[in-house]
């Protein structure tokens, strides 16, 4: 899909779909994007976006809601890859059973919002779940990650300025190297109100720090 100006897809099903570059939907310069309740599930992307792919940005806004993502494969961002497209926005929604390289759920290389969404046994080699690629000020609020699993960063792996981690639960996850819940590379991130239990890996069973950062309220 590219340069629509308005985008709404509802109430919809993508299965077992395959691409080279995002194996159900991808938005290429498009504006005022919205999805919601939608389900995807088995689609394939030998590249970039198992399920759906946000590529090139204009101004308007990006939401993602009150979906399902399962067994959804691709090279980077086994569900979802967000390349150019700033402040997309991901909340209700679930992620489970989703592979890839790099980020087993999601991948981002701009700022993104994720509130009130479950990562469950999502696999990759680096960040389990999401990897926030040079994504300064990023948010994750209110979400659940259970039995992600990868080599660095079971369950997130973040790089960029002033990124936060709010009010989520990380569970069970496990990497078979460093950090297994949160590998944190971010100058003034900050981890508050989140709980880590049971939690595994070689180095940093639940949070890795590369940079000065602030985690409180935590246990």
């Amino acid at each position: 899909m590219s340069r629509a100006t308005e985008v709404e897809i509802s109430n919809s099903k993508f299965d077992s779909n395959v691409a080279a570059g995002s194996g159900a939907v991808l938005f290429d310069y498009c504006s005022n994007v919205m999805v919601n309740i939608c389900n995807f599930a088995s689609n394939n992307a030998t590249a970039n976006a198992g399920a759906i792919y946000f590529k090139r940005h204009v101004d308007g806004f990006y939401t993602v809601s009150f979906s399902n993502f399962t067994n959804n494969k691709a090279s980077n961002g086994g569900a979802v890859y967000i390349d150019e497209c700033s402040d997309v926005e991901i909340k209700n929604s679930k992620f489970t059973d989703n592979k890839a390289n790099d980020a087993g759920a999601i991948y981002t290389n701009k700022i993104m919002m994720v509130e009130d969404c479950e990562f469950k046994d999502n696999t990759a080699s680096n960040a389990g779940a999401i990897k926030l690629n040079n994504a300064g000020h990023s948010r994750i609020n209110g979400s659940s990650f259970t039995g992600n699993k990868a080599t660095t960063a079971a369950a997130i792996w973040a790089s960029g300025d002033g990124i936060e981690i709010t009010t989520s639960k990380f569970t069970s996850n496990g990497a078979t190297g460093d950090a297994g819940a949160i590998y944190l590379d971010s100058q003034d991130g900050l981890i508050d109100f989140s709980n880590f239990t049971s939690n595994r890996a070689v180095n940093g069973a639940a949070v890795v720090l590369t940079q000065d950062a602030v985690i409180k309220n935590s246990y």
